[in-house]
């Protein structure tokens, strides 16, 4: 029986989990059954050398190109929209939205005008805190959420990156061999014929099963809805042996 199960959802600058950065982090402790208050942490993008994804500086290139973007259009603002990475999306427009800013594009776009917002945190500070609340006796905790194995890969390269070898500390505690994914739970109950939506995701899934999907794509929101899917699912399948 697994006796410690951390409910965990990220928001991240990219699909590239050796690459993207964390710029929400949700998670829930829950310690036999029971489980404790969802956190959510608003995290500082990391600049680091190895940022592939955006370069070796990867927000003054953004910058730089933005700026530059600003210039050629800027008799028509709304073309802005159509700016780019060649992988993800816009760096600029996603952790403006996923930071919570309410604030409108700058004629130049200076990093220390929008990395750094209320209730912001170093990567570092976040990594610490989390540590702090899976630091409990016994088994290492299971995570569990949708698609997680997505989250444990981005997990370990952003906590690698941000503290070296160090990272040990947080990724020893979880459990690499057992997930909770309520993606494939979702897509094992599609097959089976009791879940019939195209597609499983998650915000799909949760307003199937009667829950307010309204907030999804935020991390601290996902956690709540896929552990309240996962209780349905679970129950649909208890019921049905």
């Amino acid at each position: 029986m697994f006796d410690k199960v951390l409910w965990l959802d990220t928001e991240t600058t990219g699909l590239d989990p050796k690459v993207a950065s964390i710029l929400q982090i949700g998670w829930m402790a829950e310690v036999d059954r029971t489980p404790g208050d969802i956190r959510l942490a608003k995290v500082q993008p990391i600049l680091h050398q190895e940022d592939k994804l955006y370069g070796k500086f990867p927000i003054l290139e953004f910058c730089t190109g933005y700026n530059s973007r600003m210039k050629m259009h800027e008799k028509d603002p709304d073309r802005l929209e159509a700016f780019s990475f060649p992988q993800g999306d816009p760096l600029f427009t996603h952790a403006r939205s996923a930071l919570g800013f309410n604030i409108k594009p700058p004629d130049i776009a200076d990093p220390a005008d929008w990395l750094l917002g209320d209730g912001v945190k170093p990567a570092g500070e976040v990594i610490g805190n989390l540590i702090a609340a899976l630091d409990v006796p016994g088994n290492r905790w299971v995570m569990a959420g949708h698609n997680v194995s997505f989250d444990y890969k981005v997990l370990w390269w952003w906590s690698k990156r941000i503290m070296g070898d160090d990272y040990v500390l947080l990724m020893d505690k979880i459990n690499k061999f057992v997930f909770l994914d309520t993606l494939s739970l979702s897509r094992w109950m599609q097959y089976s014929g009791r879940l019939p939506i195209p597609k499983a995701t998650l915000g799909k899934v949760a307003q199937y099963l009667g829950l307010d999907a309204s907030n999804a794509h935020a991390a601290d929101a996902d956690v709540a809805l896929s552990r309240d899917s996962a209780k349905i699912m679970l129950g649909m399948e208890t019921d049905d042996a």
